[in-house]
């Protein structure tokens, strides 16, 4: 059989074009993702579904050079995540990600987190990161593969640590102080008493925790405390100094308890 001159071109240019088309979609969107990753906040990675969950990919972004720097890993993934992972944080990790691999429910999307210690080879800086992943299950319902973000928290945990520190500290100061130190909050109630409140008070500081203040104080400096001192704190001052009458009502021994600082 023969054809006229031409038939068919122009399906077979149209055919062309329209694959021309799909790659350079398929080209954008994967320049598209490449650029997110690359600027994501975090750590994307996958790992294979086995017992050293050996790394498919990780995302070579802004934030894996942040946290890594100039490293083996970076250039030639020798050095696996495993083998950062501080010493001490290593088998709790491995642990708890074995434990919830085992009890997991198949196709489940849920996320699970954990934090731990890094060791980059180049720095050899302890930093800390929160790993935030999920289990990946095939159509069998098989677990195959673990997918997740790892983000770098060091400033934030080395903030957390400084404020339990700061806590351990203030509270050994006031269970060892002969004076009253007291927590309240804004409301006056007590959140917590140094143990002196025995001595001071005559009774237990556990007893008043979650109590009014206001009752321990005599009535005529009411009014002045409510308004002068938690009053004022409320309104934004960061420190004011106070005296007046306490003690209990129940006894009626009050004593005038020296100048103090209430700070917020």
């Amino acid at each position: 059989m023969t054809y006229p001159s031409g038939y068919g071109e122009s399906g077979v240019h149209a055919d062309g074009a329209g694959q021309e088309r799909v790659e350079y979609r398929l080209r954008e969107r994967e320049r598209f993702l490449r650029t997110l990753i690359s600027n994501f906040p975090g750590i994307l990675y996958r790992c294979r579904a086995k017992e050293e969950w050996t790394l498919e990919f990780i995302s070579d972004g802004v934030e894996l050079k942040t946290l890594l720097g100039d490293s083996d890993f970076l250039k030639s993934r020798r050095v696996t995540w495993d083998d950062m992972t501080h010493p001490e944080d290593r088998e709790r990790v491995s642990t708890e990600v074995r434990h919830l691999a085992a009890t997991r429910v198949p196709f489940s999307t849920t996320a699970h987190w954990v934090s731990y210690r890094v060791i980059p080879a180049a720095t050899k800086q302890i930093k800390y990161v929160r790993d935030r992943f999920r289990f990946v299950d095939d159509d069998s319902g098989h677990l195959v593969a673990l997918e997740g973000v790892i983000t770098h928290v060091t400033e934030l945990a080395l903030a957390d640590a400084r404020v339990r520190q700061s806590e351990r500290r203030y509270r050994l100061l006031a269970e060892h102080t002969n004076d009253l130190v007291c927590l309240h909050a804004l409301d006056g109630n007590f959140l917590f008493l140094s143990p002196s409140c025995e001595r001071v008070l005559g009774v237990v500081s556990t007893d008043l925790v979650g109590t009014s203040s206001y009752p321990l104080i005599h009535p005529d400096d009411v009014s002045a405390t409510r308004d002068g001192v938690f009053g004022r704190l409320v309104a934004g001052e960061p420190t004011v100094r106070s005296e007046h009458l306490a003690g209990l009502a129940t006894n009626r021994r009050w004593q005038r308890l020296p100048p103090t600082e209430e700070t917020r």
